[in-house]
């Protein structure tokens, strides 16, 4: 993967006023940094979009499925901003090794962006992990919890891709595809 587009509007020597950029001066125009945060304000609207469309969904089933999905969802929620965090976090290295032109650095820091053990003791540990986290909920909740925590852990390595391929559009300045692919999956 080329992280370097040879688009000019999106490379590297155009995010900043050059080399001979004077002390004092902006490195980034308030146009430029509108156009790179306005899709990550509308891609975590979209996040959340999703939560409340889940619970619409359930509404018709009875108030366990919504009270389990809400329960679920809080879970979710937190392990979306974790991941999120060291995907961008690991974006930073990313933008680093690109800012020093050194390409293959780049590739492999993003190569780590991935980890699948959060979904793996997420899956494993699921049975302790409810009862601990939510208590003596009713067994028509716990029951509703379990079913849905199942179908929505299956989803959290799609999610993990997500965060790590849109922290690494925004580390080369395309916050836009991230927030497209939002949209693409809030529509479906």
């Amino acid at each position: 993967m080329r992280l370097l587009g040879k688009n000019k509007e999106n490379s590297i020597e155009n995010l900043s006023n050059g080399p001979g950029t004077e002390v004092g001066t902006r490195m980034f125009t308030n146009k430029y940094l509108i156009r790179l945060l306005w899709p990550l304000f509308v891609e975590q609207l979209l996040v959340f979009a999703i939560g409340i469309a889940d619970s619409f969904m359930v509404a018709s089933v009875g108030e366990e499925a919504v009270s389990a999905v809400s329960l679920v969802d809080s879970i979710m929620m937190l392990l979306i901003t974790i991941m999120t965090a060291l995907a961008t976090g690991g974006a930073v290295v990313v933008g680093q090794f690109l800012g020093q032109k050194k390409e293959a650095e780049a590739r492999k820091a993003g190569d780590q962006l991935l980890s699948l053990i959060i979904v793996a003791v997420m899956y494993i540990f699921r049975k302790g992990l409810l009862p601990l986290v939510f208590g003596n909920v009713e067994p028509q909740v716990m029951a509703y919890c379990n079913t849905y925590y199942k179908i929505v852990v299956a989803t959290v390595p799609l999610i993990a891709v997500y965060n790590a391929g849109a922290a690494l559009f925004r580390s080369i300045g395309n916050s836009k595809i991230a927030m497209k692919i939002s949209l693409l999956m809030n529509v479906i």
